[in-house]
């Protein structure tokens, strides 16, 4: 629990940081942006997420020669979820 309170208290502070470009009121600064990038700190899960993702599509396109990912994919059931939630939103987008 603390790790996660602490995680979450870094994001706060970068968030506020790159906001106001103001490291006295944040206690987030370069320095410590740098140190956290180093050991490959997550500061946006959502997207870190969705990077992965795309890169399982990657590599089922090196696989397979195309993106038509099953809507029922045993092999890999989030990535197919995720194909469709891609689909759905770029036919939303278009309306």
């Amino acid at each position: 629990k603390r790790l996660l309170w602490w995680c979450r208290l870094q994001k706060k502070q970068y968030k506020a940081w790159k906001e106001q470009d103001d490291d006295s009121l944040t206690g987030m600064n370069e320095a410590r942006e740098a140190k956290l990038n180093e050991i490959g700190f997550c500061w946006d899960a959502h997207q870190a997420s969705w990077l992965a993702r795309y890169e399982e599509l990657k590599a089922y396109h090196a696989h397979h020669g195309d993106c038509l990912v099953p809507k029922d994919y045993p092999t890999n059931p989030p990535l197919s979820k995720w194909v469709s939630d891609q689909r759905n939103n770029m036919a939303r987008s278009r309306d």
